[in-house]
């Protein structure tokens, strides 16, 4: 079984963990050239696409759980046995005056809440990434780790994994935060349906563009 899930943690890894280093400094489109499956906030100069795979939509504003500007999330749940995944876009004026590292641990404090411990290193079983990059010629935080078996009242346990990106622009300091969760005893299908949400994930974190 431990094999097994080290497949499937590989297959995840794989597929999401160099995404941010295959960025490059993108503009968004005017909001009347948006089309099916595309976000656009001209006011933030953010945009993100969502992947072809039936079952993705937005939600943006208040409609958005937690907080944020938009969320991209998969919907169809009738397709992925305990399977969910989202990417989320926060904005935070930077008069506030926290830095890049400041923001990016506050959102590591927010989801060890989550998990009802005071460090998130605490359930975190396996860190990918942990360090500054380039996102469009300027510096930015990326972080991205894979939590041991978590217990999920009513359902199965699973493994969460965690890629959060923070950059910074002249008025905001922006976060993408993308979440995928799996079961942590998976059957074959649900490591494919793994593979598949974990390339829809890289597919969003890669089409997000700030100018």
């Amino acid at each position: 079984m431990k094999r097994t899930l080290l497949g499937v943690l590989a297959l995840v890894v794989l597929a999401v963990a160099v995404w941010v280093l295959r960025r490059g400094p993108q503009g968004t489109p005017p909001s009347a050239a948006v089309a099916p499956g595309q976000y656009v906030n001209d006011s933030l100069g953010v945009g993100m696409l969502l992947p072809e795979t039936p079952g993705w939509v937005f939600r943006q504003g208040a409609d958005v759980p937690g907080g944020g500007v938009v969320m991209a999330f998969y919907a169809d749940s009738t397709a992925a046995r305990g399977q969910q995944a989202s990417v989320r876009v926060y904005a935070h004026p930077k008069a506030a005056g926290a830095s890049l590292q400041d923001i990016a641990q506050q959102r590591r404090e927010q989801l060890a809440h989550v998990f009802g411990v005071e460090n998130l290193d605490e359930v975190i079983e396996k860190v990918i990434k942990n360090e500054e990059v380039d996102f469009g010629g300027r510096p930015a935080w990326q972080w991205q780790g894979v939590t041991e078996n978590v217990a999920v009242a009513g359902e199965e346990p699973k493994r969460v994994m965690f890629m959060l990106l923070t950059l910074e622009r002249e008025q905001n300091i922006f976060e993408v935060v993308g979440i995928l969760a799996y079961p942590a005893r998976p059957t074959p299908a649900d490591q494919q349906t793994a593979q598949a949400l974990s390339q829809d994930v890289n597919f969003i974190l890669q089409s997000f563009q700030v100018r």
